[in-house]
Parts: structure tokens; C-alpha cells; sequence
């Protein structure tokens, strides 16, 4: 049985619940359960979708001790602010050997038409507005930077095992960092998609965020002001390469 996490990162559109059924229906003998924290579209059931499941994740994983192989968890970090609680939750529903595949936008901005990469002259805007997202959710607790944390958190070496009984922690611990453009720059046609898909939903991702710069202080012409101008920086790039981060962990439960 798998344990799919299909959490929502664009407002309106649940992307991860799409994939889920994707999955159901390219691998019919495995069981699936997808858990939203706020679902947005009607959930149509499938033979092997088991059930769909909203959770607030502070109480825990409503499931039984070595349950699943696998628990898929994607954009879900930056929702909660006790990493170390759900991963010791996630450890405890994986089965000995069961699989831990992680998954995280880097909230920051790059720019590969220059030297270092380094956006914040080539989009000032969208390098202002991240600063400002990751200094919000610093100041409610929240790990802006999850994907970095996480790795040390799996080591059997962590203290967070220390009390914990064998088998402690996870092996095998591997990450990677993909680039997701944003924007129809890539020669690869497969990433000229990806980049026209992204940026749509990140024009529509940061319209949606009006209320995060006015509760950072802004006032509604500054705000309005910003977002037109990440809009802008996004929609017309000129000769501009930008792209996100997309990090991925994966990783093994001791058997």
C-alpha cells in the first residue's frame, strides 16, 4: 500500500491529486490513500484509492504502526512548523525497508542567463517578494528553508531517535535539486512545457499572495505595485533564464 500525500501548491487546482489518480490507474494492484490539508476540487473515488482524507497533521498520521511502503510528501513543509514530530510520524506508519520520497520547491529565484545565477538584478521584483515570503514564514515558525533540514533529521545519528526504539532513522539518504524553469527558455521541449506551466501558476500563484504583503506591512498601492511588476518579470523575461529549485530526498527506513 502506498501512502500518497496530495497536497495543493496552486490555489483552486488540486495538480497533486490529478497525479494520484495518474498513479491508480498505471498501477491498478497497488492501494492508495490521498490525504489534503485543504482540498479544493471534488474527489472521484477509484477501486484503488482507498480513501480520500483531509488531516490537520498536528495531531498525527491516523494510521496504524508499519502500515505503508512508501509515503509521498510533496510541498507540505512550509504548511507546519514541527518537522521533527512529522517525521517521526512518517517513520512510524513505514514498514521496515519502506521508502520516504520527499519533495520541496526552494523558495528562492535564479537566473541562468548570468554568471552566478544570482536573479536579483534581473528580476528585483520576484527576488523581493521571496525575501519577503521566507521573513513571513520565519516570523510564524515556519521552516522557510525545510528542505534543508530535513536530511539531518533522518540520520539514525540525529537526537531525534534517541529515545526512539530500533530501528532508528532512515539509510541510504539521497538528495537532488532539479531545475524547473519558469518561462519557454529550455532547448529541451519536455522543459519548454514545464516552464510554460510554471509560470502561469506562478503569475497566479503570487496575485493570490495580496494578503501575505499586506500583513507584512505594505500598503495596498506598494503592494499592488510589486505584484505587477513579479507579474511582468515572469510574463515578458526578455533574455532573462529564470528558474526555481525543485529538491527531491529520498530515502529507506532500516529494516
Amino acid at each position: 500500500m502506498w501512502r500518497w500525500n496530495s497536497l495543493f501548491n496552486r490555489p483552486g487546482i488540486s495538480i497533486n491529486l490529478y497525479r494520484v489518480r495518474e498513479m491508480a490507474a498505471e498501477f491498478p494492484h497497488v492501494d492508495f490513500i490521498s490525504v489534503d490539508t485543504v482540498p479544493f476540487v471534488p474527489h472521484i473515488r477509484c477501486a484503488n484509492i482507498l480513501s480520500y482524507e483531509v488531516y490537520d497533521l498536528y495531531n498525527g498520521i491516523a494510521e496504524e504502526d508499519e502500515t505503508f511502503d512508501i509515503v509521498h510528501l510533496r510541498y507540505a513543509m512550509l504548511k507546519i512548523k514541527d518537522l521533527a514530530e512529522l517525521v517521526l510520524e512518517i517513520h512510524r506508519v513505514l514498514r521496515p525497508g519502506g521508502l520516504f520520497l520527499y519533495c520541496e520547491f526552494e523558495n528562492e529565484e535564479y537566473d541562468a542567463s548570468v554568471e552566478n545565477h544570482d536573479a536579483s538584478r534581473t528580476a528585483p521584483c520576484l527576488v523581493r517578494a521571496m525575501r519577503i515570503s521566507r521573513e513571513e514564514l520565519d516570523r510564524q515558525g515556519v521552516y522557510a528553508y525545510a528542505y534543508k533540514d530535513v536530511p539531518a533529521l533522518l540520520n539514525p545519528t540525529c537526537a531525534l531517535w534517541r529515545n526512539e526504539e530500533e530501528p532508528r532513522g532512515f539509510t541510504n539518504i539521497t538528495t537532488e535539486a532539479k531545475m524547473c524553469p519558469v518561462g519557454p527558455w529550455s532547448v529541451m521541449p519536455h522543459l519548454r512545457e514545464v516552464g510554460l506551466i510554471t509560470q502561469s501558476v506562478c503569475c497566479d500563484l503570487w496575485r493570490n499572495l495580496r494578503s501575505m504583503f499586506l500583513t507584512y506591512g505594505m500598503n495596498e498601492a506598494e503592494t499592488d505595485e510589486l505584484i505587477d511588476g513579479i507579474v511582468a518579470e515572469l510574463s515578458s523575461p526578455g533574455v532573462t533564464k529564470l528558474y526555481n529549485k525543485y529538491h527531491v530526498l529520498y530515502a529507506f527506513k532500516h529494516s
